[in-house]
């Protein structure tokens, strides 16, 4: 977001608050001179007809309240949809993007008609349930960490336990590529350092994680889909394996 932008949206926030609004009081908060304030004000009357006016009482004041600032043009529909769709990626997500979620539906709300915001979040609070069968529970900084590091293409140090064996390890890791195989299985697919090869990793038994100032190349050959038809595979032959244990019990 600019912050040119960025500002708007909080001088459009400030101006619906009770609170009497000058341009010195402005300029104070967003950390900008009163020229740029009276600026912003002027661009925001010019280029979106804001209804805003200057009295002594009430310094700078919106005229009319329902008046939205169309940075985000939405209909009814696509909303909603928004909205669902955070919904399900919260539910099988685990807990990485809650706080982030809540907050961008937030947002979008204050730029719409608090009815239809309201109306809308009823109904996907109280009459649309989504359950994501197990679920995980993430540590935001470890797969935030991880996708920065995916998207910047920066190495990372990690500890990583090792169910099998009941051990942990340090190991760098250069992540190509984050899945989450069924909503409830997240994986980290890398070049790991150690082994000095292609390696999938469980994300949920990352135990701390660091992004290393190391740049790596992705290697051109790397394939994701057969990495992932490996996961599954080795998924369905763990199911099959205890199906076969727990039938000779």
């Amino acid at each position: 977001m600019s912050r040119h932008l960025e500002r708007l949206l909080k001088i459009d926030t400030l101006l619906r608050n009770k609170e009497r609004q000058t341009a010195d009081h402005l300029a104070q908060i967003l950390e900008v001179s009163e020229r740029t304030i009276r600026e912003d004000i002027s661009f925001l009357r010019d280029r979106y007809f804001a209804p805003i006016e200057w009295s002594k009482a009430k310094g700078y004041h919106y005229t009319d309240l329902e008046w939205r600032l169309p940075s985000i043009s939405l209909t009814q529909g696509e909303l909603f949809a928004l909205t669902l769709g955070a919904r399900m990626l919260e539910t099988y997500s685990g807990s990485a993007y809650a706080t982030e979620l809540r907050s961008a539906i937030s947002r979008l709300g204050e730029r719409l008609p608090e009815q239809m915001h309201v109306d809308l979040q009823h109904v996907a609070d109280e009459q649309i349930i989504f359950r994501g069968g197990g679920g995980i529970d993430l540590d935001p900084e470890v797969w935030q960490g991880l996708e920065i590091a995916c998207r910047t293409q920066k190495s990372v140090q990690m500890t990583y336990f090792t169910a099998s064996r009941n051990t942990t390890s340090d190991r760098k890791l250069d992540p190509h590529l984050l899945h989450i195989y069924r909503g409830i299985n997240p994986y980290v697919i890398g070049f790991c350092h150690n082994r000095e090869k292609m390696l999938w990793f469980r994300v949920d038994r990352i135990r701390k994680i660091v992004v290393l100032p190391d740049s790596f190349v992705r290697d051109p050959t790397f394939d994701a889909k057969a990495h992932l038809d490996q996961i599954f595979r080795w998924r369905r032959e763990v199911i099959r394996s205890r199906s076969k244990f727990g039938s000779m019990l």
